[in-house]
């Protein structure tokens, strides 16, 4: 009966033991495995490390968000110094946005229109160059920055407006999806395209 009594204490100790002591005891929360004379075997794979990786990469990003935000505030400072305009001052409206603005461009169908007649400019622009050769032309560089500037935005605005297009669909209890892209819009001033040459249009 005694040697039951001791074994029965001894697993409610090493119970207690279990129910305070870390949740991995391979690396004892540290998210680092040590043999027992210091060295080290390597990052663990349990939780504990996991929590351990995503925490330091938050803290990471706070840092780095915390830069920006200062670095933000200096490059404001600087430009007012300069008699420039802020970038949140640019980005609410420039006096030069009137100029730029396309007269056509007077709803999101007709946003999309010009976006890819844009994007399909500079693509046929880049595409006659790397047919012809012509990599060295010192406007290469100028054209493939503004095809995948243009690129990048036209993908967002078609995934945009075909989630719209989606949402509208199930709100309105429609059995049929309507066709993406911007074929079937109709813009209330179209917009001509008749050819694309080397110099980019306005």
């Amino acid at each position: 009966m005694s040697e039951i009594k001791q074994t029965y204490k001894q697993l409610e100790q090493e119970l207690e033991v279990w129910r305070h002591g870390p949740s991995c005891w391979s690396c004892g929360d540290s998210g680092d495995v040590h043999q027992l004379d210091g060295e080290w075997l390597g990052k663990c794979d349990c939780l504990a490390a996991q929590l351990i990786d995503v925490t330091r990469e938050r803290d990471q990003l706070k840092a780095k968000l915390a830069h920006q935000d200062v670095e933000a505030g200096t490059l404001a400072e600087r430009m007012k110094a300069a008699g420039m305009m802020t970038v949140d001052e640019i980005l609410a409206g420039a006096p030069l946005d009137a100029f730029t603005r396309h007269a056509g461009v007077n709803s999101l169908e007709a946003f999309g229109q010009w976006l890819e007649m844009r994007r399909r400019e500079y693509v046929s622009m880049q595409a006659r160059r790397t047919l012809d050769k012509r990599e060295d032309d010192e406007l290469y560089e100028w054209v493939l920055a503004h095809a995948g500037a243009f690129g990048e935005v036209h993908v967002n605005f078609r995934a945009a407006m075909s989630a719209r297009e989606k949402k509208w669909v199930t709100r309105k209890g429609l059995s049929v999806t309507p066709k993406c892209g911007f074929s079937s819009f109709s813009a209330t001033t179209p917009l001509q395209v008749t050819e694309y040459n080397d110099r980019p249009g306005v």
